[in-house]
């Protein structure tokens, strides 16, 4: 029975998770704004950078896993992808642990205690913008200060105790956790964070290159603020990509830009994300399928 739901669990996640994507899609296309997009080669820059930014999440991914990359890896995290626009924040989650279980030969235990160190290191790695953002002084209100000191707070997650304590904590929510034996040697914690500075790095780039129609940043502090924004919405678990949450404290965050140029370059990244992912999990699928 279990070998059965490993095989059927990713495929109905990608069909599901490609009907959601064609949704949005649809819906972005339509509200985006081709006039205000950068010039073609500027375009291609930043379809670029969006696409380094999932390698360099794919690689954090098997830095906490320590196995060596294949096709088959490459494959399985590139199509559980598109599950993150299936409403429930889970949706992605369970397609990764199951996919990379079901061909690696791995326990779904130990690759969802892989999963939750992903996560947990993603969110400590936006705390390097968020601590940029208080020493330029960029918050303007309680809540924003709030946000960007609670994002802050998440570096004791790079700390290999803190991450141990955060164990502690969640086991006490949920015992069927293994214990903290699981958690890697600090320098694995390290490099999956530094990678995961990259990928949200670049993705705030690219954002800040669709917000000033240039392809390139016009201030440094749009890529910190884009971090921060990203951190809150990866912790609003209910709804698909953060979908909504980033945009607020966007627009909350850069006053001076006008909302409809922060609202105009969300949904221009958000197309070019997924035109990004549908190209990769093309190329991952048909690299994957060619012989040795």
């Amino acid at each position: 029975m279990r070998d059965r739901l490993l095989r059927w669990i990713p495929g109905v996640l990608t069909v599901a998770g490609l009907a959601w994507m064609a949704w949005a899609l649809r819906d972005g296309w339509q509200d985006l704004s081709l006039s205000a997009l950068p010039s073609p080669p500027a375009l291609v820059f930043l379809l670029v950078l969006v696409g380094v930014s999932m390698l360099c999440a794919y690689t954090a991914w098997m830095t906490l896993l320590r196995e060596r990359h294949t096709r088959r890896s490459l494959r399985n995290f590139m199509v559980a992808q598109v599950a993150k626009y299936v409403p429930g924040g889970i949706w992605q989650g369970v397609g990764q642990v199951t996919g990379h279980a079901r061909d690696s030969g791995r326990s779904v235990t130990a690759t969802s205690v892989a999963y939750l160190l992903q996560a947990l290191t993603q969110l400590a790695s936006t705390s390097v913008f968020a601590m940029a953002l208080i020493v330029s002084g960029t918050p303007a209100t309680v809540l924003e200060w709030a946000a960007t000191i609670g994002i802050s707070a998440t570096a004791l997650l790079l700390y290999r105790p803190g991450m141990a304590w955060a164990w502690s904590m969640i086991r006490r929510w949920r015992s069927s956790i293994p214990d903290d034996a699981g958690i890697p040697p600090q320098r694995v914690i390290l490099r999956a964070a530094g990678l995961g500075v990259a990928a949200i790095g670049l993705q705030g780039w690219a954002f800040a290159g669709f917000l000033g129609g240039s392809g390139v940043p016009e201030d440094l502090s749009v890529v910190a603020v884009y971090a921060v924004a990203w951190a809150v919405g990866f912790a609003a678990l209910p709804l698909p990509a953060g979908l909504g949450v980033r945009e607020l404290l966007l627009v909350a965050m850069l006053p001076g830009v006008g909302t409809a140029q922060v609202v105009a370059a969300s949904v221009a990244l958000r197309v070019a994300q997924i035109v990004v992912e549908v190209v990769v999990v093309g190329v991952a699928v048909a690299w994957d399928r060619r012989r040795p």
